[in-house]
């Protein structure tokens, strides 16, 4: 995958890779597809002369015996495929990843959500659970990143309408003290309050006194995803 330095792909939707991805991934499909076939592993029929444009791919129609595509088409259904498979793969390694203060912390997700009238900022109480990192959020298409140059997890969702740029932090439950209106709870039965932080988010004027309050009750959870995935961990991050 083509990232910015210190930047690692965790999962990127297939259309959303950039011209010089698809060309690679094209490529590297074409040559293990070709492998497939002549090892006979695959089921198309191939001839030396048609290698590239002329392949028939017997079984693709269960109604039709003389159903062909071109390599092109082979092609980007098996991208498809791989890309679902990538996906899912990314999804069960999530699954692995606990927070240290598993019963009194959450994952917050922090947006800059793209309408068709304007940009908004937004939150949302995610849960306790990193694959939900994972989530499309309503949109077709998802791309999840770890930059180890600020510790976050960043995604970018796209819709018809627009893109969402999210990021996630950890937010720690602390028992009420008295005198302190900002700690949060958890009642016996697991039902988070959380209201105090989010009447700070709403009442921020600015971009700059919104990531004030984000920054001074949570933190980056990219160190959880980093040493799960052996990647480089952010130092004197907040």
């Amino acid at each position: 995958m083509e990232e910015q330095q210190g930047c690692h792909t965790i999962f990127k939707s297939l259309d959303l890779f950039t011209s010089k991805e698809l060309d690679d991934h094209k490529k590297d499909m074409k040559d293990y597809l070709i492998e497939m076939i002549e090892d006979g592993l695959r089921n198309y029929d191939i001839t030396k002369e048609t290698k590239y444009s002329d392949y028939v791919h017997k079984n693709r129609c269960p109604h039709c015996q003389h159903c062909k595509q071109t390599l092109q088409d082979v092609i980007w259904d098996e991208m498809r495929t791989s890309n679902d498979d990538w996906y899912n793969i990314e999804k069960e390694e999530l699954q692995r990843i606990q927070l240290t203060q598993y019963y009194t912390s959450y994952i917050y997700a922090f947006a800059d959500i793209g309408l068709w009238d304007g940009r908004r900022r937004g939150h949302k109480l995610m849960g306790k659970e990193f694959v939900e990192i994972m989530s499309f959020q309503s949109c077709e298409y998802l791309h999840v990143w770890y930059d180890e140059r600020d510790g976050e997890i960043y995604s970018s969702t796209h819709h018809h309408d627009g893109t969402h740029e999210i990021f996630y932090r950890e937010f720690e439950i602390k028992e009420i003290e008295e005198g302190d209106e900002y700690y949060e709870y958890a009642d016996s039965q697991g039902n988070v309050d959380t209201s105090n932080f989010e009447a700070i988010l709403y009442d921020a004027k600015t971009k700059e006194e919104w990531m004030k309050a984000i920054n001074r009750f949570t933190k980056p959870v990219g160190h959880y995803v980093a040493k799960h995935y052996g990647w480089k961990e952010a130092t004197d991050v907040t």
